[in-house]
């Protein structure tokens, strides 16, 4: 059976502990675990998972709006933001991240929580 949501949130299924604000991705059996270096993901954890097993919200790539993402180091407002490990964001290219991303508000330390605004296109890699 097929089925539709329309709201840019959905609720899906941890496949281990993920952070909340967290880049997600989808696995093959239908859970999402938090997104690596050289993954963009497929949207930002909204809630927090405590464990496998947990039911969390995911604000997905195509949704309307800004997102809330976890910086790994300080960084300036209108940043480029590329991918990194843990789910966060970084404004170093690393040589197998992606540029997927811009700061609309400055991180002073890993772990801060900043608004950021999607760049439309295809991620490209660091080359």
């Amino acid at each position: 059976m097929s089925q539709q949501f329309d709201t840019g949130k959905k609720t899906f299924i941890a496949d281990a502990a993920i952070a909340q604000f967290a880049r997600v991705i989808f696995e093959a059996d239908g859970r999402v675990v938090t997104a690596g270096l050289t993954q963009v993901g497929d949207g930002i954890a909204q809630t927090a998972a405590f464990a496998a097993g947990d039911a969390i919200d995911v604000k997905l790539w195509n949704s309307s709006g800004t997102f809330k993402m976890i910086a790994i180091e300080a960084l300036a407002v209108a940043a480029p933001l590329y991918t990194e490990a843990s789910g966060k964001v970084q404004d170093t290219a690393a040589s197998t991240s992606f540029l997927f991303a811009k700061a609309l508000e400055a991180a002073t330390a890993d772990g801060d929580i900043i608004e950021c605004a999607l760049i439309h296109g295809t991620p490209v890699a660091v080359t």
